[in-house]
């Protein structure tokens, strides 16, 4: 749509200025994009920390020797990248609150 024939609509948040209403649905679309991604990374982080009790559970039950180390070093790597992907999560929302702010 050409730049002159956009509907602008004045917005209460916006300090009284016109936001064109494509920026609208952007933003609308950004932030159920973000709702989106935030399930994602939670769902992720589930999953490494399910992935690690499953490990520790499965040494714990094996009678072989060789079989209980491999379940736990996959278990301590699951918690490592558990981890990592919190510490990351936190990195991240520092930086976005940065932005914000």
């Amino acid at each position: 749509m050409p730049l002159l024939q956009r509907k602008l609509t004045l917005l209460p948040s916006s300090g009284g200025t016109l936001v064109a209403d494509n920026e609208i649905v952007c933003s609308r679309r950004g932030a159920i994009q973000g709702a989106v991604m935030i399930e994602v990374q939670e769902k992720r982080l589930e999953q490494y920390e399910a992935s690690a009790v499953e490990c520790e559970r499965l040494a714990l039950l094996t009678a072989d020797r060789s079989r209980q180390a491999v379940y736990e070093h996959l278990a301590e790597h699951y918690r490592y990248l558990a981890t990592s992907f919190r510490e990351a999560l936190v990195m991240h929302e520092a930086a976005l609150a940065k932005l914000v702010n």
